[in-house]
């Protein structure tokens, strides 16, 4: 157990999830959440607004007692799309 806390540890408190979340739409869309051209001139408070009107409609899926990381990825890519108007490009899949 103590092998994987160390191996997996963050610094701040319950970032865990969020990092799993952009793992996986790192694995989802090639590349790392709100990178993309066009979304460095929004401002963080936005996006912080955003994030927060999501994440309150997000379900908690059956069995899991918290939102799992790819309902987050899924967030950080629908805030894209209503950020910059543009879908995510380059869905990745296992071919």
């Amino acid at each position: 157990m103590w092998i994987w806390l160390r191996a997996t540890c963050v610094p701040l408190y319950d970032m865990y999830w969020t990092n799993r979340g952009i793992e996986e739409f790192e694995r989802m869309f090639g590349r790392k959440p709100f990178e993309r051209h066009g979304f460095a001139e929004v401002m963080p408070e936005r996006v912080l607004a955003l994030l927060r009107e999501e994440m309150r409609k997000t379900a908690v899926h059956f069995g899991e007692g918290r939102v799992n990381p790819s309902t987050i990825a899924c967030t950080f890519a629908l805030i894209e799309e209503r950020v910059t108007g543009q879908l995510p490009s380059k869905i990745r899949t296992h071919s």
